[in-house]
């Protein structure tokens, strides 16, 4: 049974309205003549419908006591009154009322208005509740949603979306989302979302930045919202995060690339080592020659220049005799230097596509190494640097693997550094410490020379790469002794800036 509280100062009104309820089947839970009654009724009972008058007695009217009813309880207000004037009226909308009934009361219009009144209500929370569950749903979902009208303003965004973009929904109404969109990005979705055919289900992607700069990457699918006349008045979007699907396939692109790259030097691993040894064979003959010529030069040298001493200048090679016996040593001496270059560089290839396994299980000393690459390179380094300053931490624990090799990783490495600077006012340093957990040997070359530019710095461990080409730089060292710190479980990194200079960390682990 449905019970009704009547709120009513003039006790004979009360009766009647009581007597014409209870009549026709409703209850009625008590009459209050005051705020106050009212109000510890409400609390008692928790009527399913309140009939209320304005004018009351005690300290509260009718309108301070539905607005404190409001307060605790979601029960519907019909309100009763002798009042009709724009003042009382505008005061009772305030308080949303369901029904209004003015003095001297009909009881037909009293009852269409009591079951108007709770047939409204019931619908109201059926409408709340929806309302309630929509909202979970909305804002309890994976995927931004946003609702952009027919001009572009965003008029409604749930969570998701101002938490992936880190940002306030406030800053994103309006206009305001469009800040976090580069200019060509925001063209897109403009011309997406204000377009009238949105009838089908499409998608695109779309970068935003986020409030700390990064990009994250979007699948935005808007469907557009038409009124009863099939008029235009915007679009929902469905904004989907795919930053981690994105970052997925650029690291499978990455993989890719990496399996081409390692791909084109096993073939041209196969094509240098045939190379290799065709120019070796040849060369070997242009190096046993040339020792042969320098002491032919040397035998019949004096005898020439006895017959010149005698019989004064004649022609070598349409070469005068005194300018030939000066020139002649210096062409032999190019051969020579030249057929050197073509052997290093042989046997660099060689031992840049080696595949048999040294002897990697020796106990090393990496001080030891180090010092022993810097004793080889001393007048080397004398004579590029007078700032060469060296740091080993004492009692390193020893690594494993190939002294030979990792001398060579250092001599690479230091003669990298020195051929760096500009002058021998720049400064080399070689330091060693043990770092880390798991513990690892460290091993640091750092100069203070012209660094390397950006560009070069991803390219520097490729084969072939050198800056220093025309100074017969063959591209392999840096290679091979990458290739070599990784077969001893090691790592390269290298730090650099032009006219920075160059930080090279070399670690090894630490293994029993």
């Amino acid at each position: 049974m449905t019970q009704i509280l009547i709120v009513e100062d003039e006790r004979i009104i009360a009766a009647d309205i009581e007597h014409s309820l209870k009549k026709r089947g409703y209850g009625v839970v008590g009459i209050a003549s005051s705020g106050e009654k009212a109000l510890e009724l409400v609390s008692l009972h928790q009527p399913d419908l309140i009939l209320m008058d304005v004018v009351l007695k005690g300290d509260m009217n009718g309108i301070s006591t539905v607005k404190r009813v409001r307060e605790t309880h979601d029960i519907p207000v019909i309100w009763l009154t002798a009042h009709s004037d724009k003042s009382t009226i505008q005061q009772i909308k305030m308080t949303q009322p369901h029904g209004y009934i003015l003095k001297p009361i009909n009881q037909r219009e009293l009852f269409s208005t009591v079951e108007i009144a709770l047939y409204r209500h019931q619908m109201d929370r059926k409408l709340k509740e929806s309302e309630s569950r929509y909202r979970i749903l909305v804002e309890t979902v994976n995927e931004g949603l946003c609702v952009i009208d027919e001009k572009g303003e965003l008029t409604f965004a749930n969570n998701r979306l101002t938490e992936f973009l880190g940002t306030r929904l406030e800053d994103l109404m309006g206009n305001g989302y469009q800040s976090r969109l580069e200019e060509s990005a925001c063209r897109t979705l403009i011309e997406h979302i204000t377009n009238m055919d949105l009838k089908e289900n499409t998608s695109f992607e779309l970068p935003w930045t986020h409030t700390d700069g990064n990009t994250v990457y979007t699948l935005v699918s808007p469907r557009g919202r038409f009124d009863n006349e099939g008029v235009y008045e915007g679009c929902f979007c469905v904004i989907t995060d795919i930053s981690a699907r994105k970052a997925a396939e650029r690291k499978a692109e990455e993989q890719q690339q990496l399996l081409l790259q390692a791909d084109k030097l096993a073939s041209l691993g196969v094509l240098v080592a045939g190379v290799a040894h065709e120019i070796n064979n040849p060369n070997q003959a242009i190096m046993s020659n040339i020792s042969f010529l320098g002491e032919a030069w040397e035998n019949t040298g004096v005898i020439l220049e006895e017959y010149y001493q005698a019989n004064g200048d004649f022609m070598i090679c349409g070469i005068d005799y005194s300018d030939f016996k000066n020139k002649f040593p210096l062409y032999i001496g190019r051969i020579a230097e030249g057929a050197r270059r073509i052997d290093a560089i042989v046997k660099n290839l060689k031992e840049f596509y080696r595949q048999e396994e040294s002897r990697m299980e020796s106990i090393v000393n990496i001080n030891m190494v180090v010092q022993s690459a810097i004793t080889l390179l001393r007048n080397y380094i004398t004579n590029h640097t007078g700032g060469f300053s060296t740091q080993f931490e004492d009692n390193l624990p020893k690594i494993r693997g190939d002294s030979q090799k990792l001398e060579q990783v250092f001599i690479n490495l230091i003669q990298n550094a020195c051929q760096s600077l500009t002058d021998r006012k720049g400064t080399v340093t070689v330091t060693t410490r043990c770092s880390g957990f798991p513990e690892e040997v460290v091993v640091e070359v750092i100069d203070d020379g012209k660094g390397v530019d950006p560009e070069n710095l991803t390219k520097i461990k490729d084969p072939f790469f050198t800056t220093n080409r025309e100074k017969g730089g063959t591209g392999l060292g840096l290679s091979i002794s990458n290739t070599i710190i990784k077969k001893h479980g090691g790592s390269l990194d290298i730090e650099s800036s032009p006219g920075g200079g160059t930080h090279i960390s070399v670690r090894f682990p630490v293994r029993a």
